[in-house]
């Protein structure tokens, strides 16, 4: 804690040292240099600082101070603490909120256990342990770090919000844990999964998503005779939200995803622009939070499944066929599906997917690439939100023609300068991706304008061109049982946009829809 003013101070001091003693070292400044030197030796030592906070009011320039501290260590969480009625101060605090200069902002406590000062110093705190290695690992996945099948149950776990934790298999830990849980490391086929939580069941070896699913115990058993009202198809935020309020307005609402809650909004690490959470909020986060709510209304969810067919079903019925065989009954349905990402056309590039191409923001890779050159492919909003997420590793940005996040008004170039070295080239496409141990090693690029090719040795690849599949919307289901929608034109594959106007109506069956999303799906 920082502050020059010692009775501001003093109050800190009093609440945290209190509530938070026991559980962690708690130390205070009422000078910045002072405190900055500490916090670089402690830095150095290995020890890591949680949380800072610095006063900003009159003489205390908790702002600036705080905007040194990022450089000191990306991961220690930062609040700038305001007095009540200090509006001159809150405005300086809200832009440097937007220049990525702070985490959070608090009101100074004004009595002995105020909760509202406390409610955010606890979030800040939870945070920052998820974005950690959990203490309690509920999961314990063994394998190849460079698999793709490992990277997409790390994404799995974290997406679901399940505690988890990765152990390479050629490491010493991986091959112990492999040993006490019975299996041979030599014959063991990768990736091997262990659920701390069912002592009952040995450890699955490269468990498919249905076995995976059925072995959490979270999917309901549905009943032959069992009748849905309304069943959801996609667990993104759209999805969440239709399960939200049709279960509140008391319907029995069935939930199918065939990957993890919260969609292509559980990739981002950071949304700013989500009603009800004024400092942001990670996707992973927000879907957790409308999935519990779902559930806590009476929603029902079945997980690693995908639908394959809909149908009529029996009079004022429709039939939904899953993946494994299974029907659902069902008075209505709801597509909420989502979006998918756009392939780069590159050479090497499919082939290494998993194995340092992610098509997406990829957070739970964040611990392998600390101090790893990243390239970023893509200008919009999710490359943005890449850059400032793993601002800690040497990142080169390669971006087509549009600047970096320029639909984004929250400045995401600006800030890219505080998080870390980023260097952003607006005028280059990358053109092939080539290997070396197995993974993304060297990604080439083309300056445009130029018919030669250049090299940039990088080691990882991050791909987050992302495009709206808006040309299929659900505008209703009519006696034919068939979808309605308006086609949209969408962007030329060299980037540059193009006016969007509606293009020729025309019907498409809700069989060729799920086909044609499943195909989206599969790598």
């Amino acid at each position: 804690m920082l502050s020059r003013d010692p009775e501001d101070l003093a109050l800190l001091m009093r609440e945290i040292d209190r509530r938070y003693g026991a559980d962690y070292d708690v130390g205070a400044w009422s000078d910045a240099e002072s405190a900055l030197e500490d916090l670089r030796r402690l830095h150095e030592r290995g020890r890591q600082v949680v949380l800072v906070l610095a006063s900003q009011h009159d003489s205390d320039r908790g702002v600036e101070f705080l905007a040194q501290v990022r450089a000191i260590d990306p991961h220690t969480k930062r609040a700038a603490v305001l007095r009540w009625g200090d509006f001159a101060s809150s405005m300086l605090v809200i832009e440097a909120l937007g220049r990525g200069e702070l985490d959070h902002w608090v009101l100074r406590p004004e009595f002995p256990a105020d909760e509202e000062f406390h409610h955010a110093v606890t979030e800040l705190l939870g945070e920052w342990a998820g974005a950690g290695r959990p203490r309690y690992e509920a999961v314990q996945i063994i394998g190849e770090q460079w698999s793709p099948r490992s990277a997409d149950l790390r994404d799995q776990m974290n997406r679901n919000s399940v505690p988890a934790g990765f152990y390479d298999s050629e490491s010493d830990e991986g091959r112990a844990l492999l040993t006490a849980h019975g299996t041979d490391a030599a014959t063991a086929q990768l990736p091997v999964v262990i659920l701390q939580f069912r002592p009952d069941l040995r450890p699955l070896q490269n468990p498919s998503d249905e076995i995976l699913g059925d072995a959490f115990g979270v999917n309901i058993t549905l009943d032959a005779d069992r009748r849905f009202d309304v069943t959801v198809i996609g667990a993104g935020p759209a999805g969440l939200a239709a399960a939200v309020y049709g279960a509140s307005e008391g319907l029995d609402t069935l939930v199918i995803e065939h990957h993890a809650v919260g969609g292509q909004a559980g990739t981002t690490s950071l949304i700013r622009n989500y009603p009800g959470f004024p400092a942001g909020v990670s996707g992973t986060r927000l879907a957790n939070t409308m999935y519990r709510q779902a559930w806590g209304l009476g929603a029902r969810f079945f997980f690693m499944r995908s639908v394959a067919a809909l149908r009529e079903g029996r009079p004022g019925e429709l039939a939904v066929e899953l993946s494994d065989g299974t029907t659902i009954r069902t008075a209505s349905v709801v597509l909420a599906t989502g979006v998918s990402y756009r392939r780069l056309n590159a050479p090497g590039v499919d082939e290494l997917v998993g194995k340092g191409v992610f098509y997406s923001p990829a957070v739970t890779e964040v611990a392998a690439i600390i101090g790893q050159p990243v390239v970023v492919v893509g200008g919009g909003n999710s490359a943005g939100q890449a850059a400032l997420h793993r601002g800690y590793a040497s990142h080169w940005a390669s971006t087509p023609r549009a600047r970096l996040g320029t639909r984004h008004r929250s400045g995401h170039r600006g800030r890219a300068s505080v998080r870390g070295p980023v260097r952003v080239d607006r005028v280059a496409t990358a053109n092939r991706v080539a290997t070396g141990d197995s993974r993304a090693r060297r990604v080439g690029v083309r300056p445009h304008g130029s018919r030669r090719g250049s090299r940039r040795r990088n080691h990882y690849l991050v791909e987050h061109a992302r495009r709206l599949r808006r040309g299929r919307r659900a505008t209703g289901i009519d006696e034919a049982r068939c979808l309605r929608g308006r086609r949209r034109r969408s962007r030329h594959q060299s980037g540059s946009p193009i006016p969007r106007r509606p293009g020729p109506h025309r019907e498409r069956t809700i069989n060729e829809l799920i086909a044609d999303h499943s195909r989206q799906q599969t790598p």
